[in-house]
Formats: C-alpha cells, sequence, structure tokens
C-alpha cells in the first residue's frame, strides 16, 4: 500500500475530491479527509455512498471514545491535533494518521492495509497546511498504476501535491531560521540547502529527536558525510527546538 495526498484550500474543495476519487474505483475505506473546524452541519455534505465499510464506524467510534457520526460511509470525528488544535477526520485513514488512539487499539481496530503506506513522515507538512485553514486529502492505493490515476486527478483538480505544501512550510519558517543563523556568524545564503537538510532529518524523526551528538551514528547512516557539516548540525538543532514546539 502506498498513499497519495493533495492539499487543497477549502472543505468543498475536499469534498469534491472525494467523489472524483471514488469515480476511479478507490473504495471508501481508503479515502479520508482533515479538515480545520467548518461551519456546523457541513460534515452532513460529504458524499453519499450506497454502503458504509462494513464494521467502521463501530470500530471507529469505540477507539476514539465517540465517532459524530458517519458522512457518506466516512467516519467522522472531531479531534484535538497537537500544535493545531480541533480538527475533523473523515475517514479510518485520518483517524488513525492523527494519532487519535494508541497503536495497539489502531491495530485491532483497522484493517491491516489501513495502518500501511501512510506517509506518517511528513505528519509536519499536513499540521502545517491544517494551521492555514487548508483542507488534506489522503487516499491509499494498491500499485503504482492507481498512485498514478489519484496523482494525475488531484493535479487536474489544482491540489497541491505533498513537496508544494513542504515548501510553503519553510516559506514560513525560512526568514526566522535565516536570522539566527546569520546571528550565529553563519551564511545562510551559502549554506541553506544543508541547514535545511538537517532540519528536516529532525522533524521527520517519528519520536522527539534526540540531541546531535547522540543522534550522529545513525544521522550518518542515513544522510552520510554531510551530518558532520557545521549547516547540517545547526539545522538539526534548529528543527529539535521546532519539533517540540509543533509536538506541544
Amino acid at each position: 500500500m502506498q498513499a497519495v495526498v493533495g492539499v487543497v484550500r477549502t472543505y468543498p474543495e475536499a469534498l469534491r475530491i472525494v467523489e472524483a476519487v471514488r469515480a476511479l474505483g478507490i473504495p471508501d475505506r481508503h479515502i479520508s479527509v482533515l479538515s480545520p473546524p467548518t461551519p456546523e452541519g457541513v460534515i452532513e455534505t460529504l458524499p453519499k455512498t450506497d454502503a458504509e465499510q462494513p464494521g467502521i464506524g463501530g470500530t471507529i467510534g469505540g477507539v476514539v471514545g465517540g465517532a459524530a457520526g458517519t458522512a457518506g460511509g466516512l467516519a467522522v470525528a472531531s479531534l484535538a491535533l497537537p500544535g493545531v488544535g480541533p480538527v475533523i477526520a473523515a475517514g479510518a485513514i485520518a483517524l488513525g494518521l492523527l494519532g487519535a488512539v494508541a497503536g495497539t487499539a489502531v491495530g485491532r481496530g483497522l484493517d491491516d492495509t489501513l495502518s500501511k503506506g501512510l506517509p506518517t513522515d511528513e505528519l509536519y507538512v499536513y499540521r502545517d497546511a491544517l494551521r492555514r485553514g487548508r483542507s488534506v486529502v489522503v487516499v491509499t492505493v494498491e500499485d503504482e498504476e492507481d498512485a498514478e490515476r489519484v496523482r494525475r486527478l488531484l493535479n487536474d483538480v489544482g491540489a497541491e501535491s505533498t513537496d508544494a505544501a513542504r515548501e510553503e512550510w519553510w516559506i514560513g519558517l525560512r526568514d526566522a531560521e535565516e536570522a539566527h543563523y546569520t546571528r550565529e556568524g553563519g551564511d545562510f545564503r551559502k549554506d541553506e540547502a544543508l541547514f535545511r537538510r538537517g532540519f528536516d532529518a529532525a522533524v521527520r524523526l517519528p519520536q522527539p529527536p534526540p540531541p546531535f551528538d547522540e543522534a550522529r551514528a545513525t544521522l550518518r547512516e542515513m544522510y552520510g558525510a554531510s551530518v558532520d557539516e557545521r549547516p547540517f548540525r545547526s539545522g538539526y538543532e534548529r528543527g529539535r527546538v521546532w519539533r517540540s514546539s509543533d509536538d506541544a
């Protein structure tokens, strides 16, 4: 399984994508939407489907502590995402991706196919998109052919890719990071690429990143000798600071 993710500006756009993805033959259990709080009642406008996936609504209602109901066959709940606040999560993938319940509970409640292929190391990108009022559509597919079909669809409707959303995230941080690095005597214009690589290394880790010296060996295996360069280390430590505030 692999996930294809699109970021759109409004919740109605996300709902239109859900309908278009369904038209490709992707089952509801592989489609989810994350969105900031929406006007009362708008959840009920989720596209309708003939039948809810067996057991999904009840399962999520149990592990989350009471789903808000179902909409178009997608179980819906309002969750508090650290660093973001209230988020509407529609669909099993979204609920699992947000880390709403303990891993053991997800394992018991969701099909194995729903726990694989999710780009959880990109969670910081989705959080940033949600903070900016964007909605995120997550579609898991069985093979590269289906993945390409979904990517083309998302591109055709004007959805941002994860890469584009990541660039917006970095643009929002860049000025502050440049100022900090310059105060330390660095040349940000020359070192930005390596600094950002270190920053990304910290924010992508699934657990709170350890201090650089503790992580050095692992980082060298992943990123090579560049980890010993000052810009990478500085970026990594700044990424740790940002990560701690994002998880708060």
